[in-house]
């Protein structure tokens, strides 16, 4: 059977139109909340998405780190004994964040969205690692918590 003219052309361009409407989407602020979308750019080519976690007022920032994949602190950092750590990430399910001097390993779920974690030692330093897929992106800070006044 044919088509009646013009019938074609018509369906042709409703679907590139939504193929087009649906690939450009998402709700206004996907990309700040980490929408685990990958880029197909070559490792070396790639730019960070999520921005650095937000800290409380007076509280002040030890070590802020920006990755893809896997990384080991290069230097241990000076502690009081209590401290924070924000984290966040995208790209997988989770990633894995790794206190080297105490071996206690936290899990952060890639939501996009920072998860904080409080940290309680005798030990006067410490050094972090960061388990990830190669392509997952993650952001985190370490901060001194505030002495009670």
């Amino acid at each position: 059977m044919r088509c009646p003219a013009g019938v074609l052309p018509v369906a042709v361009a409703l679907m590139v139109g939504l193929i087009t409407g649906c690939s450009t989407g998402g709700a206004p602020g996907d990309a700040a909340k980490g929408s685990g979308q990958v880029s197909s750019a070559p490792a070396n080519a790639r730019t960070f998405t999520l921005s650095d976690p937000p800290v409380p007022d007076g509280e002040p920032v030890l070590l802020t780190r920006h990755g893809f994949g896997s990384e080991v602190a290069a230097k241990p950092i000076n502690v009081d004994g209590s401290y924070s750590i924000y984290a966040a990430c995208h790209g997988g399910s989770e990633i894995t964040v790794v206190s080297k001097a105490t071996k206690a390993e936290t899990k952060v779920v890639c939501s996009g969205y920072t998860s904080r974690f409080r940290y309680l030692t005798q030990l006067r330093t410490e050094s972090w690692e960061i388990k990830a897929d190669k392509d997952q992106e993650w952001v985190f800070r370490m901060v001194d918590a505030v002495q009670p006044t």
